[in-house]
């Protein structure tokens, strides 16, 4: 057992879950969704039972899960709408607030022959489905940590 949620602490069951291999730092990450909480998680192997690291951070009611590219980290979308791409640490990359209705799905593209750029291609209950092209170069080099991510007030 990698993790045990216990339902004294408010987390409630996995919702959604996804696994990366992070190319830059070797590690095998888990991200899983439940409730209001994103976790993650590194694997010494895909056997190990014990974790070498891990995070989690507050997100109001989450809805899609996605890996970056590369295996670099993780988007969240919400029922309100929002995009949220955190590191492999859990610092936030980027964020948008466009949907017209809670996100039902994310998408990453990267072409191969530029590593500097990715498309995320998000889908919503507004009957949307639209693209955000992400330049690795115009984000901060210093990535925010948040406690919760939540849009701007």
């Amino acid at each position: 057992i990698v993790d045990r949620y216990i339902e004294e602490q408010g987390v409630g069951p996995v919702l959604q879950m996804v696994g990366a291999h992070d190319s830059i730092g070797g590690l095998i990450w888990i991200f899983y969704l439940s409730k209001n909480t994103l976790k993650a998680r590194t694997l010494a192997g895909v056997n190990a039972e014990t974790t070498s690291g891990s995070w989690q951070i507050e997100v109001l009611q989450g809805t899609a899960l996605a890996v970056l590219p590369r295996g670099e980290g993780v988007a969240v979308g919400t029922a309100d709408g929002d995009v949220y791409a955190l590191n492999a640490s859990g610092k936030l990359l980027w964020e948008d607030h466009n949907a017209l209705g809670a996100v039902t799905g994310l998408v990453f593209v990267s072409p191969p022959n530029n590593p500097k750029i990715y498309t995320c291609i998000v889908s919503d209950t507004g009957h949307a489905v639209r693209s955000l092209d992400i330049r690795r170069d115009l984000l901060s080099e210093t990535p925010l940590h948040l406690n919760r991510l939540a849009p701007p007030s």
